[in-house]
C-alpha cells in the first residue's frame, strides 16, 4: 500500500503542477515564451515530473506482479512458495528504495516549475512531498536497500517477518 501512496503522490503532483502551469497568467521577463504554458523550460520540468509519475506507476505494477505470484505460490509446493515469497520481498524492497528517491525528488521538483508561488499555503502543494517522505520513511528504505544489496552481493535471503521495537533473534 505504501508503494501506491508514493506513486500516487507523484501522479497527484503531476496533475496539479500541469494545471497550475496551464492556468498561470504571469510570466517572467527572463523566461522563454510569451505565456507560462509555452515556456520550454517550464514544460521540461513538468515533463520530468510526469515521467517520474509514469516510472512510479510502472514500479508499483512490477512489485504487484511479484506479490500476486507470491499469493498464487501458496497453492504450490513449499520450495516454490518460498522462492516466490523471497522474490516478492526483494521486489517490494527494490520498489521502496527506488520510489522513495523518485517520489521525493519529483514532488520537490514541481516547485522549480512554479517558482515561489508554488509554495503558497493555499495551494498546499507541499503536501505531496510530505506524503511521499512519510510513506517512504514508514519502513525505512535504508534497511531495505541493505537487504537488496546483501542479496545482490551475497545471495542472502530477505527477511519476511517485520517488527518494530523487537530485537532480532540471534
Amino acid at each position: 500500500m505504501l508503494l501506491a501512496v508514493l506513486a500516487g503522490s507523484v501522479l497527484a503532483a503531476e496533475r496539479e503542477v500541469a494545471l497550475a502551469v496551464r492556468t498561470r497568467n504571469r510570466v517572467f521577463s527572463h523566461g522563454n515564451a510569451d505565456t507560462f504554458a509555452a515556456d520550454p523550460q517550464i514544460l521540461q520540468v513538468v515533463g520530468e515530473v510526469s515521467s517520474a509519475g509514469f516510472a512510479a506507476a510502472a514500479i508499483v505494477d512490477r512489485a504487484a506482479e511479484a506479490l500476486q505470484a507470491a499469493y498464487e505460490g501458496a497453492a504450490l509446493d513449499e520450495a516454490e512458495d518460498e522462492r516466490r515469497n523471497d522474490r516478492a520481498e526483494l521486489a517490494t524492497a527494490q520498489a521502496q528504495v527506488a520510489l522513495t528517491s523518485l517520489a521525493t525528488q519529483a514532488t520537490s521538483h514541481l516547485f522549480d516549475a512554479l517558482a515561489a508561488s508554488g509554495v503558497s499555503t493555499t495551494k498546499n502543494l507541499d503536501r505531496h512531498w510530505r506524503n511521499a517522505r512519510t510513506a517512504g520513511s514508514h519502513n525505512p528504505w535504508v534497511f531495505k536497500a541493505r537487504i537488496v544489496g546483501d542479496h545482490a552481493v551475497n545471495g542472502a535471503e530477505p527477511p519476511r517477518v517485520w517488527a518494530i521495537g523487537a530485537t532480532r533473534a540471534r
